[in-house]
């Protein structure tokens, strides 16, 4: 079976499962609405539509919206910090198929409820775009939106993954990420105190570099982006090997 048709038969499948319990899509539409409607609401009660921190009303706006945007964007490919169940309740069943095991999770996870959500989150930014007049750098806010999805995956979902293979539970693991994900939408930037930055930096990536860029407010070094790309790629062959090897480790004794 080729590929495209592969990934054709698990999407199909998965249009059919959203819309087999409707209601599960109808509540991830309503919580997009209800980030599109709280996130202006609540900065402007915070901010009185000011600034804060160097952000303006709008900004900030934005950044929580831009934040929610990032995170569905990774739950179309099935990362989600609830992976560990799927994991250790099916692996072995993913194993009994012809087709790569994390390949066929990830694609057998996504649908079509996060990308419905995705779309109104971008119709939310578009409607900010044109209500404030947003100059808008479409190519650096396309290419951090990547890295923000890139975050996602590499530096908390693949980490998990592959702790899974390693050790018997990580039910800690996924509140952990899920929780810290509640950061990428504050306006971390200013946060520069040696340690504490470096640790910040993935969350930044997560929503604040893209925020910026889709505002024209970001100055690019693409130097830089290259060498962030470079260290993602690295990290991302580092982890699937270990993936790899936690594979052959499960197999040794039996799934």
């Amino acid at each position: 079976m080729s590929l495209f048709r592969l990934v054709k038969r698990l999407l199909r499948v998965r249009v059919k499962e959203n819309f087999e319990y409707r209601i599960e899509w109808l509540f991830m539409i309503l919580m997009a609405l209800t980030t599109c409607v709280s996130a202006p609401v609540f900065w402007y009660l915070f901010t009185g539509g000011g600034e804060f921190n160097g952000w303006s009303f709008v900004q900030l706006t934005i950044l929580s919206v831009v934040g929610s945007l990032s995170t569905n964007l990774t739950y179309i490919i099935g990362l989600d910090p609830w992976i560990r169940t799927y994991f250790k309740e099916k692996l072995a069943v993913y194993m009994t198929k012809p087709v790569n095991p994390l390949f066929y999770m990830t694609l057998r996870y996504g649908g079509v409820t996060p990308i419905s959500s995705v779309i109104i989150y971008i119709l939310f930014l578009i409607f900010i775009q044109h209500t404030f007049n947003v100059e808008v750098n479409p190519l650096a806010f396309l290419i951090f939106l990547i890295f923000s999805v890139m975050i996602h995956m590499i530096l908390f979902f693949f980490i998990l993954i592959v702790a899974i293979n390693w050790y018997d539970t990580a039910e800690s693991f996924d509140n952990l990420i899920y929780n810290f994900l509640y950061l990428s939408k504050n306006p971390l930037d200013k946060i520069k105190r040696g340690l504490l930055s470096i640790i910040l930096i993935p969350f930044m990536f997560v929503a604040v570099y893209p925020s910026k860029a889709f505002t024209g407010d970001l100055p690019v070094d693409w130097v830089w982006v290259g060498e962030v790309f470079l260290t993602l790629s690295f990290v991302l062959l580092l982890e699937y090997r270990l993936w790899e090897r936690g594979l052959k480790r499960y197999e040794s004794f039996g799934g």
